[in-house]
C-alpha cells in the first residue's frame, strides 16, 4: 500500500506494517528513526520500498532506517523544473544517484570523464524559456561509472544545494566582499556534525580588521538565503592555482580555526533555516 507518511505518527504505522512503499525526505527519515528508537512498540514492518530525496542521504542514515524499518533508503534525484529523473530502490553509495528513469537519456557525461550532467528528459522542461525544450543542463559535475550509474561530483557554478534547496551563492559572496577589510569570501555547504543527513550554509571571509557587526548586517540586508554560520580567516588556504582551497576551508570552519562571528538575527533568516541540533560545533569561536 502507498500512503503519505508523516511524523510524529508515521513511525508507529511503519513499525506496525501499514506501509509497503514510502517516499520521504532525508530529514523526515532521520526523525522517524529517532522516534522509533525511543519506542517500545513491537516491530512488524512491511516496507518493500523507501525512496528519499530533497537532500543528501548518508550511508549511516540508510543503515539506521533499514535497522528500524527493514528497508534501506533508495536515492532520488531531480529538481522542481524537471521532476524526479533518477532513482534506485537499492541503497546506493553516497553521491551515486543510480540510473535515469524511462525516457530520460544521459547526453553527458559519456565514458569515464568528468563533465556536466546533461539530460534529454523526453518532455519539456518547466522553465521560463520562449520555446519549450527537453534538454536540461543540471549544473552538476558528474561521472558515469562502469555499471552505468552516475556519481555526482559537486556544482559547476555558484549555485549550492542545501537540503535540496538551490541557493544562489553569488549574491551572498558579493555582499560580503564589499565590507571593509574583506578581501575574499566563499560560501560552503557543510554537514551538520550531529545530523550527517542535514546540511548547513556557511560563509567564510578572508581579511584583516573585519567588523563583525558590519559583515553580519551586509549579509542580512542583501536578502536571500541566510548562512547558519559566518566565520573569518586572516588568510585563506589556497590551491596551487591560487584558488581558495574549499576542503581546507571546510576543515577550518569545523575545527574552529576559522573565527566565528554572530550570525544575522532570526528575523532575517528564511523559515526553518536553523537546523535541529547546533549545526556548528561548539568549538568554533
Amino acid at each position: 500500500m502507498f500512503r503519505r507518511c508523516s511524523t510524529p505518527a508515521g513511525w508507529r504505522a511503519l513499525l506496525a506494517g501499514c506501509y509497503a512503499v514510502v517516499i520521504l525526505t532525508a530529514p523526515m527519515a532521520r526523525l522517524l528513526v529517532a522516534a522509533a528508537r525511543r519506542s517500545d512498540v513491537p516491530a512488524a514492518p512491511a516496507l518493500r520500498l523507501a525512496i528519499a530525496g530533497a537532500g543528501p542521504v548518508s550511508d549511516a542514515l540508510s543503515a539506521n532506517f533499514a535497522a528500524m524499518f527493514g528497508c534501506p533508503l533508495g536515492r532520488n534525484y531531480g529538481c522542481s523544473e524537471t521532476g524526479a529523473t533518477f532513482g534506485d530502490p537499492a541503497a546506493l553509495p553516497e553521491g551515486v544517484i543510480g540510473r535515469p528513469f524511462d525516457d530520460v537519456r544521459i547526453l553527458s557525461p559519456s565514458g569515464g570523464e568528468t563533465a556536466e550532467l546533461v539530460l534529454d528528459l523526453g518532455h519539456a522542461v518547466l522553465a521560463n524559456t520562449e520555446r519549450p525544450l527537453s534538454i536540461w543542463r543540471s549544473g552538476d559535475n558528474a561521472r558515469r561509472l562502469p555499471d552505468g550509474t552516475i556519481r555526482l561530483l559537486g556544482r559547476r557554478d555558484a549555485r549550492l544545494k542545501v537540503n535540496g534547496q538551490t541557493i544562489e551563492a553569488d549574491c551572498l559572496i558579493s555582499a560580503a566582499r564589499v565590507v571593509s577589510g574583506v578581501s575574499d569570501a566563499v560560501a560552503l555547504v557543510l554537514q551538520a556534525p550531529s545530523a550527517p543527513d542535514r546540511d548547513y550554509l556557511a560563509l567564510v571571509c578572508e581579511g584583516n580588521g573585519i567588523a563583525p557587526g558590519r559583515l553580519a548586517a551586509a549579509v542580512a540586508e542583501r536578502g536571500g538565503a541566510m548562512p547558519q554560520a559566518i566565520a573569518t580567516l586572516k588568510r585563506f588556504p589556497r590551491t596551487a592555482a591560487g584558488k581558495p582551497d574549499r576542503a581546507a576551508l571546510a576543515a577550518a570552519v569545523v575545527s574552529g580555526k576559522a573565527r566565528r562571528i554572530a550570525c544575522p538575527s532570526a528575523e532575517h533568516r528564511q523559515p526553518n533555516a536553523r537546523l535541529p541540533d547546533d549545526p556548528v560545533p561548539a568549538g568554533i569561536k
